[in-house]
């Protein structure tokens, strides 16, 4: 194992060790069905984004070490780039074709990682999903993993718009069963079936919604 990967696991179990017990002490945190989650091989996490915790939330609900997509803006700080890569960041430039960040994802899942993607590619408002983007769907395609649909409700209490104080709300967060995939992976590739996809891990996060 290289000396960057060692030095973030380090990293990633030291930050769990003291937001863990955080996570579960004071906000009322709930986490169901982290058992479906796969404990080995290539697996995405798919799930609605809602606010700036969700990454560590997620992280801290299931089981497996994760990586996820954040946009280079964030690395900026050091302080803070030192937290997200605690955490699995690794940066990608929005709004272009980032065609390290895609070749670093798929390399992730080919050495059977577990990744965190959202695939509404943006934070949305709770309760309400967006269509899920092509580039999800191509990653999942690509790489042809497992995809774990999760829905996250309650994290945008954390940090209220216009407030300054950390507020501790009830936060529930839902795994559901890996997604049917194989029809499509085994299709030929195109943009139509990574948007389907993209559908299907938008699906699977409202079915949760229902819960």
């Amino acid at each position: 194992m290289k000396l960057h990967h060692i030095l973030r696991l380090i990293l990633f179990n030291v930050s769990h060790i003291f937001f863990y017990p955080f996570t579960w002490l004071f906000l009322d945190f709930q986490s169901r069905g982290w058992r479906k989650v796969p404990l080995s091989g290539p697996v995405i996490i798919a799930s609605n984004h809602i606010s700036t915790f969700d990454p560590p939330l997620i992280a801290n609900a299931q089981p497996r070490a994760m990586h996820f997509l954040a946009k280079e803006e964030l690395f900026y700080n050091p302080i803070f780039r030192t937290l997200i890569v605690a955490y699995g960041a690794f940066p990608v430039r929005r709004g272009m074709g980032d065609v390290w960040a895609l070749k670093y994802t798929l390399t992730l899942l080919k050495r059977n990682k577990c990744l965190l993607i959202f695939p509404e590619g943006t934070r949305g408002k709770p309760g309400k999903l967006r269509e899920g983007q092509t580039g999800a769907g191509m990653i999942a395609y690509k790489s042809k993993s497992k995809v774990v649909p999760c829905l996250l409700e309650g994290a945008t209490e954390i940090l209220p718009r216009g407030s300054k104080t950390l507020q501790t709300p009830s936060i529930h967060v839902t795994f559901g069963k890996p997604l049917r995939l194989d029809d499509l992976y085994n299709s030929p590739p195109s943009k139509e079936i990574y948007q389907e996809v993209a559908d299907r891990m938008m699906a699977g996060i409202a079915e949760l919604n229902k819960l």
